[in-house]
């Protein structure tokens, strides 16, 4: 096909100008500009691949030395580059806690908490100096808004907010020279898929998060400081110990009926602890090759007979930790009529 020069010259320019559109819709294009210099759509294509060099290897010999506007060869649109798609997957890693020694503390359900049995926590933990106190989910019960039904004058949304951070408050004067870590359970992400649910536009607003409102300085309420937030359902690792709150494993593995404990260990393969069940066990074995895997499951720190279960296993207590030269040691408190046995 002859080509005249004022119509190369236009393809040319084009191609220059919109390089990384496909033949076809650089076709479209030069056929729109220039209708009288092509008899037909085909006939804009034809010149589109002849100039890229996509029209056989006399065409390609010819674009040699255009390497400006040569494309490589292709099935569909040859020339057209497909870049590898963004991913939206966040990054999701463990948080850390160093060497040291300190309190577990799972399952308070404030303003459902036992007072006797998280008094003898902290007095246990007074009288060793903790290096941390990790409270490991469900601090707050956030009943108010939660999807099940409830009885309204039990509980309101700001009560539970202000006792949630009147305990951290009187926590943090416990142990001022402690690190506080607050790790989300399911209770605690209810405030979020509130949000979530009533009122989306609020999320991520400054001040409109659990953090802000139970820490914050508010009014003449005094600021709750250095208090660490875990939360996505971070794992926490402590030398070669993980700790879950227990809703992260899912429920696959570790149903109501089952040792807790067991059911970590069947989920995970690792020496672990976890909340959540309000159960308190333990689980070892030892595989094939003599490695020693121990799991643990602490009870819970809130009233034992709840309107929605009034029969059940719960048990009260919590976990005392140590890890020194990457060697960890596990002490459960097991707790009986607010007193470590």
């Amino acid at each position: 096909m002859h080509h005249s020069k004022e119509r190369v010259e236009a393809v040319h320019q084009l191609l220059r100008k919109f390089k990384d559109l496909p033949n076809r819709q650089l076709a479209r294009l030069a056929y729109k500009q220039h209708r009288h210099l092509f008899s037909s759509l085909n006939a804009a294509q034809c010149a589109v691949r002849h100039a890229r060099g996509n029209r056989g290897n006399k065409s390609r010999q010819q674009s040699s030395q255009r390497q400006d506007i040569l494309r490589p060869n292709g099935k569909a649109d040859a020339g057209y580059v497909w870049d590898f798609p963004r991913s939206s997957a966040p990054s999701y890693g463990p948080f850390t806690l160093e060497e040291g020694c300190g309190l577990v503390l799972s399952d308070l359900h404030i303003p459902f908490h036992d007072r006797d049995s998280i008094l003898a926590c902290i007095e246990y933990a007074r009288k060793r100096n903790p290096d941390f106190i990790l409270l490991n989910g469900d601090i707050c019960d956030f009943f108010s808004i939660s999807r099940f039904d409830k009885n309204p004058a039990e509980s309101s949304l700001k009560k539970e907010i202000n006792l949630t951070r009147q305990f951290l408050g009187w926590l943090r004067q416990q142990f001022p020279a402690a690190r506080i870590i607050y790790k989300l359970g399911n209770h605690d992400e209810w405030f979020d898929k509130y949000l979530f649910r009533k009122a989306p536009e609020l999320y991520g607003v400054d001040g409109m998060s659990l953090a802000h409102f139970t820490t914050a300085q508010i009014d003449s309420i005094s600021e709750v400081p250095g208090i660490e937030w875990v939360d996505d359902q971070k794992c926490i690792t402590y030398g070669k110990l993980k700790i879950w709150h227990g809703h992260e494993i899912g429920k696959g593995s570790i149903a109501p009926p089952v040792n807790p404990a067991r059911g970590l260990f069947l989920r995970t393969l690792e020496c672990g602890i976890m909340g959540h069940l309000h159960k308190d066990s333990a689980h070892n074995e030892t595989s094939a090759g003599g490695k020693l895997i121990s799991c643990w499951s602490t009870g819970c720190l809130c009233g034992l007979w709840p309107r929605y279960a009034r029969v059940n296993k719960w048990t009260h207590s919590a976990i005392w930790l140590e890890l020194k030269a990457s060697q960890f040691s596990v002490i459960p408190l097991r707790i009986l009529n607010g007193r470590i046995l």
